[in-house]
């Protein structure tokens, strides 16, 4: 049975809503970097949980379906099973209940999902 920290994970994420009077050249770019920055974090957090050893689950990545997207959460504590927000892309957050269901069998089930993906979607690197 998991829980949720009560502070989301630090994620600097893309502000698509500031204006701070930017010419329109300038907020796309703002918006292109920090678009660029989300994405190469995001895959650090990808690529920090393909390369968990064997049944760690310590700081891996966890998503659930909402929406038409997902939320996402990270594992900060293995006992008691902590799980801490992401505000990434929509910022969809799942619900409590989801949550308080998951167990260490899921993330790891997650985690061996992820690492398949990875090793599917990724094997012209290796060659």
């Amino acid at each position: 049975m998991a829980r949720l920290s009560a502070k989301a994970y630090p994620w600097k994420g893309v502000n698509y809503w500031r204006l701070d009077g930017e010419t329109v050249e300038r907020y796309k770019a703002r918006v292109k970097r920090e678009e660029q920055e989300d994405d190469i974090a995001w895959e650090e957090l990808i690529e920090k949980t393909v390369a968990l050893p064997d049944g760690e689950i310590l700081g891996a990545l966890v998503t659930y379906p909402v929406a038409d997207g997902f939320a996402a959460y990270v594992v900060i504590q293995e006992e008691p099973l902590t799980l801490q927000w992401i505000p990434f892309g929509d910022m969809y957050q799942a619900d409590h209940r989801l949550i308080k269901g998951t167990d260490r069998r899921d993330v790891l089930t997650d985690i061996s999902a992820r690492k398949m993906l990875h090793k599917v979607f990724n094997k012209k690197e290796e060659a």
